[in-house]
């Protein structure tokens, strides 16, 4: 009987992590993957997971190759960070964009944007660095911009570099779960605990 309490406790608990989970990492590399969409009206599809979504390219200014892609969050989830896991060192940086919905309606208007920033050689934007916030901040004014995690909804990411050269980037698109703990959950957490007190007394 106490075998059989056991396993079913620990059957209980590991079902109950289970369900907090996330998903694994996805990483999305343009040179496997195939170029990114110039296209702002176009942009290449990303599929997103819960945790870390990896994109991975190369971009230049002359000629002219701008990477512009897009992702949906899921209701109940939330991008909480861009991280710029790669970076190209030195003094030269990168525009970076973001703009609601499936496309991006101008390239020449801010107000087409969400939230604008200079990526890759300003403190606080540097590899290694999250530029979610960046983004939010505006680099350049008549844009929208926002504060704090971007919640459910389809978004467009844009980034060119600014001069000459080309510059090899890793962006990590970091999401979580924004609802609270399931209900069926906790009861399993309950549950578990409650058995434990059993076997105690």
């Amino acid at each position: 009987m106490t075998a059989i309490r056991n396993s079913l406790l620990a059957l209980i608990v590991l079902s109950a992590l289970g369900m907090q989970s996330a998903n694994a990492d996805l990483i999305y590399d343009e040179a496997v993957a195939g170029d990114l969409s110039d296209d702002n009206l176009a942009p290449s599809l990303i599929p997103l997971v819960e945790g870390s979504t990896i994109v991975t390219g190369s971009t230049t200014a002359s000629p002219l190759d701008r990477d512009i892609f897009t992702f949906t969050v899921p209701t109940g989830q939330e991008l909480v960070a861009v991280i710029l896991q790669a970076y190209i060192a030195g003094d030269d940086q990168s525009f970076f964009a973001v703009a609601e919905g499936a496309t991006i309606a101008s390239l020449l208007n801010p107000a087409a944007l969400l939230g604008n920033a200079l990526i890759g050689a300003t403190p606080g934007a540097m590899q290694g660095d999250d530029v979610l916030d960046d983004l939010g901040a505006l680099t350049f004014p008549g844009s929208t911009g926002f504060s704090g995690p971007l919640g459910p909804g389809t978004y467009t990411f844009w980034i060119q570099e600014t001069t000459v050269g080309i510059r090899e980037y890793a962006l990590d698109f970091q999401t979580r779960s924004s609802e609270v703990p399931l209900p069926s959950t906790v009861l399993l957490l309950l549950t578990a605990c409650a058995l434990l007190r059993r076997k105690t007394r």
